[in-house]
């Protein structure tokens, strides 16, 4: 309980999600807790990385019909 407090109070980027894959032992956690203090905690960790991501598809999908052209976005584009 107290190391997903912890992971609530760090600051996280979308590539320190994706480099350490934590968001996936968070869910596993999630799904065999019976604890429901957990349970909450851990959904609350994924719903807010899920907007992580989405801020970054919708950066990448109006830089891209902006007409602006960066690797970044051209690469987020191509792997969702």
């Amino acid at each position: 309980m107290d190391l997903l407090k912890e992971l609530k109070s760090m600051p996280m980027t979308l590539d320190l999600l994706q480099s350490t894959r934590i968001g996936m032992s968070v869910n596993a956690l999630r799904k065999q807790s019976t604890d429901e203090e957990v349970i909450s905690l851990a959904k609350s960790l994924i719903k807010s990385w899920k907007k992580l991501l989405g801020k970054k598809i919708i950066l990448s999908l109006t830089m891209h019909s902006s007409g602006f052209s960066s690797p970044v976005a051209s690469s987020s584009l191509k792997e969702h």
